[in-house]
């Protein structure tokens, strides 16, 4: 196993344990998934090296060649090898209707009160609804369901 096989399975083990734990072969797995990234490597260093400049000296070639390296490992470990955390319910957006029922059950008593009723300047009385501040990540403008 290459040393991108490697660190392909060291990363998928610490970031998605469970699904790392349905791979039937983790050793072969990872050792094809290793020579794959060297091959798309390889191919694109050279791809973004370009032709040889007739003028450039040696060490401007080296640092043309390791950047180009350096930008093709970039390139192909994150679409490759580096996969994001699974996503967890409250980072999709989902946010549990029953407490948000809640909140707006909570600020209508409040606003049924005499004194509250003076101070509704945040209540949106036209359409009755409650500005709510956890759908804002999700969709700027949105408000809490009524």
């Amino acid at each position: 196993m290459n040393r991108y096989g490697r660190l392909a399975m060291e990363h998928w083990q610490k970031t998605d344990p469970a699904w790392y734990g349905t791979i039937a072969d983790p050793r072969e797995f990872f050792t094809e998934l290793g020579e794959q990234v060297e091959a798309e490597i390889q191919e694109l260093e050279i791809a973004l090296a370009g032709p040889d400049k007739p003028d450039e000296r040696y060490l401007e070639k080296v640092g043309t060649l390791r950047m180009a390296r350096l930008a093709a490992e970039e390139q192909v470990l994150g679409e490759m090898v580096l996969i994001p955390e699974p996503e967890r319910e409250a980072d999709r957006g989902e946010e549990s209707w029953e407490g948000m029922e809640l909140i707006r059950d909570l600020n209508a008593i409040a606003f049924s009160l005499p004194s509250a009723r003076m101070r509704s300047a945040s209540f949106d009385a036209r359409s009755r609804r409650i500005p709510c501040r956890y759908t804002r990540r999700v969709n700027a403008g949105s408000v809490c369901p009524s």
